[in-house]
This record gives structure tokens, sequence and C-alpha cells, in this order.
């Protein structure tokens, strides 16, 4: 890549150490490779790993947010269409980071068929070059 490595701060490790990391050794490398890329300090910081916010500890092997504990998160008052559409942005978008790109293998793990994936990337792109 000739990218100049740089080291791991304390903190950057601490936040990889506890998230489950559900595709593996490639996520890890496309996270790091990402990192190296776009950093801008001389260590890599943990604002450089886009990772969940609800990340799953490594010795946890399943969580699931309650319903309550998702909804009491909200505001009083929010547009649920623009809340839905935000929500499916953000998994599409997520599914594609963990899929590296394939957008065949993002598609899968959100059970779309590509076609209907594509679809769904295009209806956004589309939205986003609208605004």
């Amino acid at each position: 890549m000739k990218v100049p490595n740089k080291p791991l701060s304390q903190e950057a490790l601490k936040k990889l150490d506890t998230y489950n990391f559900p595709g593996n050794v490639r996520e890890l490398g496309n996270l790091l490779e990402r990192a190296l890329i776009l950093g801008q300090h001389p260590e890599l910081q943990p604002e450089d790993f886009p990772l969940p916010s609800v990340a799953l500890s490594s010795n946890s092997s399943h969580k699931e947010l309650s319903i309550d504990e998702l909804t009491s998160q909200f505001p009083e008052q929010l547009d649920l269409r623009e809340l839905f559409a935000n929500l499916k942005k953000s998994l599409i978008a997520r599914a594609i980071d963990l899929s590296g790109g394939v957008q065949a293998e993002a598609a899968r793990r959100l059970g779309l068929s590509r076609s209907d994936f594509g679809y769904k990337v295009g209806k956004f792109s589309k939205s986003d070059k609208n605004r």
C-alpha cells in the first residue's frame, strides 16, 4: 500500500480488544488498513476505528439490546420515516464495511437478495445526491 506503519495507542488497542469481530480476521484487516490510510495522528487512535457503539465484548458470545433499552435513547418527538431511513442506511453501510466492499457479501449479511440490496444502495445514493 506504500503507507507507513503506525503504532496503536493503548486506547485504540483497548477499543479493538472489546469488539467481537463478527467478520473475523478480514474485518480486522480492513479496519487496520482504513485506519492507516485515514489516520491523522502518528499513533492510531480509537476514533480511527469506526466500530458500533454497542460493541460486543470478546468474552460474550451474543448480546441483544431490548426494545426498551433501544427506545429509551429516542427523543420525545421524532420523525419515524426519517429514523427508519437512517437506520436502513446505517445498516447497509455497516454491512458494506464488514464485507470489505463486496456487495454480494453485504447482501447476505442482511438477508437480502443481491438485486434487492443493489436497489436499496441505489435508492440511498440518489437521496444523498438530492440533498
